[in-house]
C-alpha cells in the first residue's frame, strides 16, 4: 500500500479460497475426457447437430457407419444422407422437437451411405438445451440394425414362402396339438379333400373325420406314438363320402415361441386307389378270361419258348402247364412244321404285325389236327418290340372234316338233282338252241334268194352258207356246254375280252329284237382287262337276260322299249355287266324266288333260264342278282373276276 502520513508504504494481500473453483474445473475436465472417450470410442453412432439439420460432431463409429469423414459430414444435413423414401418422417420428427412439441424421439430409419448402399439404424434423438456459454443443440444416438433388418427380411421372405408353400401345396398339409390331437391349421388342399373350412376342422380331431372303419387303427397308432410313417387310411367328408389317403404325420419340436406340435401330410389317393381296385379287378377278369377262353391260348416269348397256357391248351394237348412252361414251340408242333410253317408267322408278329393263319399238324397225340392261329404282338418294354406273342389256337379239325363231308354231299346231290333234271333239261337245250337255229333257218332262206338271183350272186351265197356253219357249231357248243353242268366237267377258262363277247351276241338277237321293236345300245368301257372264262357258256348267260327284257317288254306300249347292255369295273378287282330294260319291272315280294328252279312269270315258261344262268355265272366265281331300274323296268348284273384275282367263294381244301 503506499506510505500516508501517519504511515510507511507496506504490501496487502487478500487470500482467495479457489480449492472448490480448481476441484471443479477438474472434475469438468475429467467429465469431458471421459465423455469425449465414451463419444470417441463408442460402438453405436453418437452425433451432434444444430437446430438447422447440420452436422456438429460424428464419432467414428457414426462415421464408419456413413463412410463418411467428419470434415465431410460437416458439410452436409441430417437430410442429405437420410434415404430418400424417410427424410419426410425425418423432417417431421425434426421439426417436433425444434418447435418443442416434443423433446426426444425415436425410430427405425435408413441412411443413405457415401458408396450408395442403405442402412438401418435405430435413431434416438433429444434436445440439449442451451447454457450460458453454448447454444441449444441435438443429440442423436444411431445403432446400426442392418444385419437385424436383413435377417428379419429374410425371415420374414422364408415365412412368406412357407406360407405360400402351405396353402397352395397340392397336397393337404395340417397341424395337431399333442393332447387332442385336434387340428390347429389346415391349407386350403386338406380343406378342398374334407370339405371342411379350417374354422370348422379347429372344432374337430383327427378320429371325427377318420372313416368309421379305421378309428380303431388310428386310434392304435395314436397311442403308440407312431410317427414319420406312411399310412394309408380312409376319411370321412362332410358330405358324408369316403376318400382314401396316404398321411405321413411328423413332429414338429417347441422352439422358445412355441410348443411342440404334430403335423401331417395327407396325399389324396382316392383315384389311385379306385384305378388299383380296377386294374385288379381287371387283372382278375382277364385271368378268367384267359383261363376260361375255349380256344386254347398261350403265351409265347422271343425264344419261342411258352412263357404261359390256359386250361383249355392243357385239355388239348393233353398235358399240364408245368410241363409245356418253358417248352420250346418246336418240341410241341415239331421241327418241320416250326421251321416252314409256324416260326415265319411267329417272326412276324413278334416284329410287330397282327397275324392269322390255318395249318394241317401231323401227327399230334390226338392225330392229324386242323389248326386255326392268330398272333398278337405283346409290348411290355416298350412300343418299337414285341417281348412276346399272344397265341390263340383253334381247333378246327371236326369242322373242316364235316365241311368237306358236307361239300361232296353237296356237290353229290347237285348232280343227281342235275341228273334228275333231264328231262326238263331237254326242253331247257331247245329254248337255249332256239337262237343260233333260229340264225342258221334265216341264213338258209337268205342263201336260197342269193341262189335263186338272175344271175346267181354265189359270193353273197357263199357268205350265208358260213353263217349257217358257224350257227349250226354254235348251236352244238350250247349243247356241249348245258350238258356239261350235269357232269363233273369244270367250265372252260380263256382269257376273254368282255367287250368282245358282248358284241359277238348282238346278230343272235338281232331278230329277236327287230320283231319286238326293242332298240339296243351298248356301253362298254375301254380298256377292259381280260377275265378267265368260257365264251359260250357267257355267251349263253347274256341271251337268256336279253331274250328275257325282250319278252317281259313285248306288252309294254305307252313308253320307248329300250333294252341296254353295260360293261364296267366294279369294286374288288372285278367287271360287271348289266341288262338293263324298261319292261314292267320286278315283283318286290318274290325277289328272292327269282333265281330258283322251276320259278317262272312267263305262261309258258318252265322256270330254268336264270337257274342255269346263275349256276354258269357262280361257276365262273361271279354273281348274279337283280334289281329294279329307274323309272321302268329291271336290271339283271353279273360279276367276274378278272384275271389273276381270287374268287371271293373258293374254299380251301383242308388237305
Amino acid at each position: 500500500m503506499p506510505a500516508i502520513e501517519t504511515a510507511a508504504p507496506f504490501l496487502q494481500a487478500v487470500y482467495v479460497d479457489v480449492t472448490r473453483r480448481v476441484q471443479s474445473e477438474a472434475a469438468l475436465r475429467a467429465s469431458n475426457e471421459r465423455w469425449r472417450a465414451i463419444f470417441e470410442s463408442a460402438a453405436v453412432g453418437i452425433a451432434t447437430g444444430d437446430l438447422d439439420g447440420g452436422v456438429l460432431s460424428m464419432n467414428p463409429a457414426f462415421q464408419r457407419t456413413l463412410g463418411y469423414t467428419e470434415d465431410e459430414i460437416r458439410n452436409l444435413t441430417v437430410f442429405e444422407f437420410t434415404h430418400e423414401e424417410d427424410r419426410a418422417e425425418t423432417r417431421r420428427f425434426f421439426s417436433a422437437i425444434i418447435t418443442g412439441r416434443q423433446t426426444s424421439y425415436r425410430f427405425e430409419k435408413r441412411y443413405r451411405r457415401k458408396d450408395g448402399a442403405t442402412i438401418w439404424a435405430d435413431v434416438s434423438a433429444s434436445m440439449v438445451p442451451a447454457t450460458d456459454t453454448t447454444p441449444a443443440f441435438l443429440a442423436v444416438m444411431a445403432v446400426d440394425i442392418t444385419d437385424r433388418k436383413q435377417a428379419e427380411a429374410a425371415l420374414r421372405a422364408s415365412e412368406e414362402r412357407w406360407r405360400a408353400m402351405f396353402e397352395t401345396a397340392p397336397v393337404g398339409i395340417a397341424t395337431l396339438d399333442f393332447g387332442h390331437r385336434s387340428y390347429l391349421t389346415a391349407n386350403e388342399s386338406f380343406q378342398r379333400m374334407t370339405g371342411y373350412s379350417e374354422n370348422e376342422l379347429r372344432q374337430l380331431t383327427t378320429l371325427d373325420i377318420t372313416h368309421e372303419d379305421d378309428r380303431a387303427a388310428t386310434q392304435g397308432r395314436i397311442d403308440s406314438a407312431i410317427v414319420g410313417v406312411l399310412q394309408r387310411k380312409r376319411y370321412r367328408r362332410k358330405d358324408g363320402e369316403v376318400i382314401w389317403a396316404d398321411v405321413t404325420p411328423f413332429v414338429v419340436p417347441a422352439t422358445d415361441g412355441t410348443p411342440a406340435f404334430l403335423g401331417a401330410v395327407i396325399v389324396d389317393v382316392t383315384d389311385r386307389r379306385r384305378a388299383e381296385d380296377a386294374l385288379r379287378r381287371s387283372e382278375a377278369y382277364l385271368n378268367e378270361v384267359f383261363d376260361t377262353f375255349p380256344d386254347g391260348v398261350s403265351i409265347i416269348g422271343r425264344d419261342y419258348r411258352y412263357q404261359r397256357v390256359n386250361h383249355t391248351y392243357e385239355v388239348r394237348t393233353g398235358l399240364g402247364s408245368e410241363q409245356i412252361v418253358g417248352m420250346h414251340l418246336a418240341d410241341r408242333v415239331g421241327l418241320k412244321a416250326f421251321n416252314e410253317i409256324v416260326k415265319t408267322e411267329l417272326d412276324r408278329c413278334l416284329a410287330g404285325e397282327h397275324v392269322s393263319y390255318a395249318y394241317w399238324l401231323t401227327p399230334t397225340n390226338s392225330g392229324r389236327r386242323y389248326l386255326e392261329v392268330t398272333y398278337a404282338p405283346i409290348f411290355i418294354s416298350g412300343p418299337n418290340q414285341a417281348s412276346a406273342a399272344l397265341a390263340i389256337t383253334r381247333d378246327l379239325t371236326e369242322y373242316m372234316l364235316a365241311s368237306e363231308a358236307l361239300r361232296q354231299a353237296q356237290a353229290d346231290l347237285a348232280r343227281l338233282n342235275r341228273i334228275m333234271l333231264l328231262g326238263e333239261m331237254t326242253s331247257s337245250i331247245a329254248h337255249e338252241v332256239n337262237q343260233p337255229i333260229a340264225a342258221v333257218i334265216t341264213n338258209a332262206n337268205a342263201g336260197l334268194r342269193w341262189l335263186g338271183a338272175r344271175p346267181p350272186n354265189l359270193e353273197e351265197a357263199r357268205q350265208t352258207l358260213a353263217r349257217i356253219v358257224r350257227d349250226g357249231n354254235r348251236a352244238g357248243e350250247v349243247i356241249d356246254r348245258v350238258r356239261a353242268l350235269t357232269r363233273k366237267v369244270p367250265p372252260r377258262r380263256d382269257r376273254l375280252d368282255l367287250g368282245e363277247v358282248i358284241r359277238e351276241v348282238t346278230p343272235l338277237t338281232q331278230a329277236e329284237l327287230q320283231r319286238n321293236e326293242v332298240r339296243w345300245q351298248t356301253r362298254i368301257a375301254d380298256g377292259l382287262p381280260l377275265v378267265p372264262g368260257d365264251q359260250v357258256q357267257l355267251q349263253q348267260v347274256i341271251i337268256n337276260l336279253v331274250v328275257n327284257a325282250v319278252e317281259a317288254m313285248s306288252e309294254v306300249v305307252d313308253r320307248p322299249r329300250e333294252l341296254t347292255i353295260v360293261a364296267g369295273k366294279g369294286d374288288s378287282n372285278e367287271l360287271f355287266v348289266e341288262v338293263q330294260d324298261t319292261g314292267p319291272g320286278l315283283d318286290q315280294a318274290n325277289l328272292d324266288r327269282l333265281f330258283h328252279s322251276f320259278y317262272t312269270t312267263k305262261p309258258e315258261g318252265m322256270g330254268m333260264g336264270l337257274a342255269i344262268s346263275r349256276s354258269i355265272v357262280e361257276a365262273h366265281g361271279g354273281r348274279l342278282s337283280a334289281a329294279p331300274n329307274e323309272p321302268h323296268g329291271a336290271v339283271f348284273r353279273f360279276t367276274l373276276a378278272v384275271e389273276g384275282a381270287s374268287s371271293p367263294h373258293s374254299v380251301p381244301s383242308p388237305s
